[in-house]
């Protein structure tokens, strides 16, 4: 079963998301910390536990949906006035300048912070490690110490709970934080949060299907 599995998941990792080679469009080296790259190892680990967990065609449906979701995102991540990612903020995002609009100054910052939506942002103290392709299963886990909807999403999970699902809360956490990281300029995740609550009611969903 586990051969098969594995069949499956690296069988249909042609059709996944895959981030450009290169720099990006800032002239910033697409590298294992990137969030383009970042999107491609979320895309690809989450379908895997989809594989393995759910299986059949409803798996591949699933699959399909969430990579059209990170197409999506990758889109947003390409529009100047929208995404954010500098490799010497914390994290890469999200801004810190509150007068900026993505990677470009907000025309009417006043404006634009009266429709703010809250912003999600991690007080770790330590840096956050954020993984590769190649070594995904140690992404962060929550710590309690987030803000907003994410801290809700980050408590502390009891003893009790599966691996399947310790992963699956690992793999939805970082999308969240993706979101609220790298695209929160976007006008759907700054005043509505979708980005963020699809994260959520994905984890919500597949576990409470278990």
């Amino acid at each position: 079963m586990k051969i098969s599995s594995s069949v499956v998941i690296f069988a249909s990792a042609d059709a996944l998301f895959r981030a450009p080679k290169g720099t990006d469009q800032n002239g910033n080296k697409i590298n294992g910390r990137h969030p383009q790259r970042r999107l491609q190892s979320i895309n690809k680990f989450l379908c895997g536990w989809f594989n393995q967990n759910v299986g059949g065609a409803k798996a591949d449906r699933m699959c399909d949906r969430l990579t059209n979701q990170i197409e999506q995102y990758n889109v947003a991540f390409n529009r100047p006035t929208c995404a954010f990612f500098d490799p010497s903020v914390k994290n890469g995002g999200p801004n810190p300048d509150e007068s900026m609009r993505g990677m470009r100054p907000a025309k009417n910052p006043k404006a634009r912070n009266a429709f703010k939506a809250r912003q999600i942002r991690s007080r770790r103290d330590a840096e956050d490690y954020e993984p590769n392709d190649e070594d995904y299963e140690a992404l962060e886990d929550c710590d309690g110490t987030e803000t907003g909807a994410v801290g809700e999403f980050c408590k502390v999970a009891p003893r009790s709970v599966s691996v399947q699902e310790r992963k699956l809360k690992r793999y939805t956490t970082s999308l969240v934080k993706w979101c609220g990281r790298y695209i929160s300029e976007c006008h759907g995740q700054r005043v509505h949060e979708h980005c963020v609550n699809r994260g959520l009611k994905l984890y919500k969903g597949l576990k409470d299907s278990e």
